[in-house]
């Protein structure tokens, strides 16, 4: 006979006494897309703040070419050239847009996936606060309904009575 490992049975469904393990279990993280979200957000600013210097770099030599040449046509026209040149830490065009723009998504993702998190896990334990066992077959079912039924599920009332006195009018 050879021995599971423990908790592999709990997934199997094999143990009819570990129901309420199996259903305290939570879903994985991976399965919501909000943690994805998340999850790539935080690697492109890490992405975006290691690029964020060589970027630098390399636009303000394209400014200062664009600057160049802006200068050149200002001494031909004979006049004195007042564009200041490009630095790498100071550029007409920045990662500031994009790295706000990553960082609101990625705070969204890791709010909406908490919270979501959050209300799955108070739903799970409201849940199985009031699951008891059916003491003739062993399965689980609510101790109260959670739900009103709707209107078709609803059993038919029965007409008054001929005589009585209600706020519709019956002919008997």
């Amino acid at each position: 006979m050879a021995l599971r490992k423990p908790r592999q049975h709990l997934r199997r469904g094999h143990c009819s006494g570990c129901y309420n393990a199996v259903m305290s279990a939570s879903r994985p993280l991976a399965d919501s897309p909000w943690f994805w979200v998340y999850l790539f957000g935080i690697a492109a600013l890490i992405a975006l703040a290691l690029a964020g210097p060589k970027f630098g770099e390399r636009q303000a030599q394209i400014e200062r070419e664009y600057q160049g040449r802006t200068r050149a046509a200002q001494n031909l026209n004979g006049a004195e050239p007042d564009v200041p040149l490009s630095t790498s830490e100071r550029t007409l065009i920045t990662l500031r847009p994009l790295f706000l723009a990553l960082a609101a998504i990625t705070a969204v993702g890791w709010i909406v996936h908490w919270w979501t998190r959050r209300v799955q896990w108070t739903q799970r334990h409201s849940r199985t606060s009031d699951v008891v066992l059916n003491p003739e077959h062993g399965t689980p079912q609510r101790a109260f309904p959670t739900a009103l039924p709707t209107p078709d599920q609803r059993p038919p009332t029965p007409d008054p009575p001929c005589g009585s006195s209600t706020l519709r009018s019956t002919s008997c």
